[in-house]
């Protein structure tokens, strides 16, 4: 079954227009709180101190513990050892599998015709009873 490219594009025109239908009806359409500039003026310049549980928090998200751990320390490096260079040996000749033929096709050997059958005979070699 072959794609009808045109109903494709017909169709995916149609989808983006829709959604873009609904995202800027949706903002048109949506109720909004009215926000009074004095209250935002208000509680942006205030200071705001923690409260009792975001201090416990923020004292909960400290590691306790205050010892400074050394850091790792760093063994010797291993020593490079030279191995003498192996010598990989031929592997011996793995000998060739005797090719197989098959067998040749029975010839169907040639029958000679029936007795009764003659040369002049009409009926297509049926039998005569």
């Amino acid at each position: 079954m072959k794609t009808n490219w045109r109903d494709f594009g017909i169709g995916m025109a149609s989808g983006i227009a829709l959604c873009f239908v609904l995202y800027f009806g949706w903002g048109l359409i949506s109720p909004k709180r009215p926000e009074a500039a004095n209250t935002i003026a208000a509680t942006s310049n205030a200071p705001v101190g923690m409260d009792e549980n975001a201090l416990i928090a923020a004292n909960a998200e400290r590691p306790t513990n205050t010892t400074v751990t050394p850091p790792p320390q760093l063994g010797p490096e291993p020593r490079n050892e030279v191995e003498p260079p192996r010598v990989l040996l031929e592997p011996e000749p793995r000998p060739e599998p005797p090719v197989v033929r098959p067998r040749p096709r029975p010839q169907p050997e040639d029958e000679p015709p029936p007795e009764d059958i003659g040369p002049d005979d009409d009926d297509g070699g049926k039998p005569d009873y």
